[in-house]
Order: structure tokens, then sequence, then C-alpha cells
């Protein structure tokens, strides 16, 4: 007599083809009992008997045979291969490993496209800042960090530039007036005094 386990496929005749869902005792029968569920609806029950329930199936998709009817020659499957056996939790397994390995490559790349697209607005940002910086030197900008230090370095050379000029107004004016030139003094006179009344003092 062959050893039968659960989900073990089993043909019975030119009708009864099934999987092996009960295995034990029947209330009110003797013996041993083998619990199918058949592929097509050709049984006597749902897996229940006189109101007591050994497995679950649908409607006429359940049988029962005695255990010692079942002869080598009706295992017609290798075990581990039932329809929603343990090749199912393999296949649903399988599966399931595909689709987190597809996911993750999917992720990874979303990862390098992002990395990509950084990388691209990173060097358009440098591109941009190189060409301000190209035309700003072309029409003489200054970069707003420098201006106030080219402000104060132009303000110091033109204000030595005006106080060169004011030494030189002097000194011709007091040679002029010492050697009587009078052409040309009151030309000089009217600049000396414009530039002390710019800085703030009055020519009496």
């Amino acid at each position: 007599m062959v050893l039968l386990m659960l989900n073990d496929r089993l043909t019975l005749g030119d009708r009864f083809k099934g999987t092996v869902r009960y295995l034990g005792g029947i209330r009110t029968k003797e013996g041993k009992w083998v619990g199918l569920e058949l592929d097509e609806p050709v049984g006597a029950n749902d897996g229940s008997v006189n109101g007591v329930r050994y497995f679950d199936c649908k409607n006429k998709h359940g049988i029962f045979v005695r255990y010692e009817r079942i002869r080598e020659g009706l295992v017609c499957e290798e075990r581990g291969r039932a329809v929603d056996g343990s090749e199912m939790c393999d296949t649903k397994i399988g599966d399931y490993e595909l689709k987190i390995s597809e996911l993750e490559k999917t992720i990874e790349q979303l990862k390098n496209t992002e990395r990509r697209e950084i990388a691209e607005l990173r060097r358009e940002l440098a591109c941009l800042e190189g060409q301000r910086l190209q035309k700003n030197a072309c029409y003489g900008v200054e970069e707003p960090r420098d201006i106030n230090a080219a402000g104060l370095h132009t303000s110091h050379k033109k204000d030595e530039n005006e106080r060169r000029r004011v030494v030189y107004l002097v000194n011709r004016i007091m040679h002029g007036v010492l050697d009587e030139e009078v052409d040309g003094m009151e030309c000089l006179y009217k600049e000396f005094e414009c530039i002390m009344k710019k800085n703030g003092i009055l020519m009496d």
C-alpha cells in the first residue's frame, strides 16, 4: 500500500482525478479514509460527511475513498506538484522575488536618472555663471562684492587728483600775483573757487 501525503495527486478510474485534502478517520465509518478534492464536479459532497466537515471544496468536488483501495499506480503526479500545493507556493515565491528584483532595478534606474539630471543642472548653472562673468568683464561691470572696494579706490584717486590740482592752482595764482600776470589769473581763480565750494569752503 502506498504511503500518501496531503496534496498528492490521484487518479481513480477514468472519472475521478483530484488532490488529497484529508487523511484519517470518518465518524460512523471504520478504517482510514482519503478525502479528495476532484478537478471536475463528479463527486458526492463538499468535503463534509453527515454534517461533519473534513476539508473545504466546492459542492460535488469532494469524495472519500478507503485508504487501502489506493494502489501505487494511482498516484499520478509527483509529490509537491499539486495544483494549489507546494508548487503553487514556489511559483508565488518566484513571482514575488521577480517583482521585487524588477522594482529594485526600477528604483536604481530612477536614482541614476536623478543623478544625471542634477549633474546636468549643475553644469548648466556653471555655464551661466561663466557667461555672466564674461559679459560683466566685457562691459566693465564689477561683481557686487568688489563694488565697495573699487568705489573707495576711485574716490581716493579722485581726491588725490583734486588735491594736486588745488596745489597747482595756488602756486600759479601766487606766482601770477607776484609777477603781476593779470592775464589768465581770473580763470585760474574761478576754478580754484569752484573746487573750494564743492568741498564746503566759501571764498570771500
